[in-house]
């Protein structure tokens, strides 16, 4: 099987830092527990080049520590043991099985897109060293720990839902309860609850239009429809009500002799009725059926 990976030994040199803004740490000290020159094991693959850019997402002194002692891991166990990044992602896969967890509960809990993370699974896209020690961390596992298949830490933490640790991006809104959203957009569209906008869902579950479409999209498709033909519905009942409603006023007056005009008519009616186009054309047409119009 291709492994991309699999590179020749010159790539495998860490030409980018771990910063570690601490005054407990100099950066002589980085740079010797992270970096790997050449004179190291040509076991090392080449994710390796594609170490932390952007050292936003390691954010605390705890976190640039974990991802220190990680690489060390790395570094120190390629001497005795050839790396098979394959089996981190067959691992990984097999950890979300395990746990029972869907993809878009792994993008809230680790942060991660969902389209991030598929592409991994077979190999199309290279995910940077970054991103992979993010996933870790929150999952509290070391990606050599994964790799050998030491999951039961990341089964246990998938399942639970919550890390113990700090997380690593920010939650700038809130949540998306995803088992309260399925619950309630299926009772809407099985009839159990009236049917609602997707304005009148969204402020229901407190989430906007964007999260609807990113989970649900078939079925924000349904409701759509169904808000829709609610409010046609609606509006025949309105005017089939109003029709009737004018019709007995008509009548009611004609019968005690008042003759039914306008003004007359809408006082049997809630304001503004007559003003519909609908409830004049009545008003005219019950005129004409008692010869009061021509």
């Amino acid at each position: 099987m291709y492994n991309p990976y699999a590179h020749d030994a010159d790539t495998y040199i860490l030409n980018e830092k771990v910063n570690l803004q601490s005054s407990n740490e100099s950066i002589a000290d980085t740079e010797r527990n992270v970096k790997v020159g050449r004179e190291a094991n040509s076991k090392i693959p080449s994710i390796f080049d594609h170490v932390i850019r952007n050292s936003s997402t390691i954010k605390s002194y705890y976190q640039q520590q974990w991802a220190v002692q990680v690489l060390e891991e790395l570094r120190v166990a390629s001497y005795n043991e050839p790396f098979q990044w394959e089996s981190f992602f067959t691992h990984l896969e097999q950890g979300m099985t395990r746990a029972a967890v869907t993809w878009e509960q792994v993008e809230l809990f680790t942060g991660i897109k969902k389209h991030v993370l598929l592409p991994w699974f077979n190999l199309s896209k290279i995910p940077s060293l970054e991103t992979i020690l993010k996933l870790c961390y929150v999952c509290e596992v070391t990606p050599l720990q994964v790799m050998r298949g030491e999951i039961t830490s990341l089964v246990e933490v998938l399942q639970r839902g919550v890390s113990s640790r700090p997380s690593t991006h920010r939650r700038t809104r809130p949540t998306v309860d995803l088992d309260r959203c399925r619950e309630l957009i299926q009772a809407v569209l099985d009839g159990r609850e009236k049917p609602m906008s997707q304005n009148q869902l969204c402020k229901v579950l407190g989430c906007g239009h964007h999260k609807l479409q990113h989970f649900f999209p078939e079925e924000r498709a349904l409701i759509i429809q169904k808000a829709r033909e609610y409010r046609k519905q609606q509006d025949r009942q309105r005017i089939a009500k109003t029709h009737e409603q004018v019709r007995q006023a008509v009548f009611s007056l004609h019968m005690q002799g008042i003759y039914p005009s306008l003004h007359k008519v809408q006082s049997f009616l809630s304001a503004g009725v007559m003003l519909q186009s609908d409830a004049r054309e009545t008003w005219h047409a019950a005129l004409r059926e008692l010869g009061l119009e021509p």
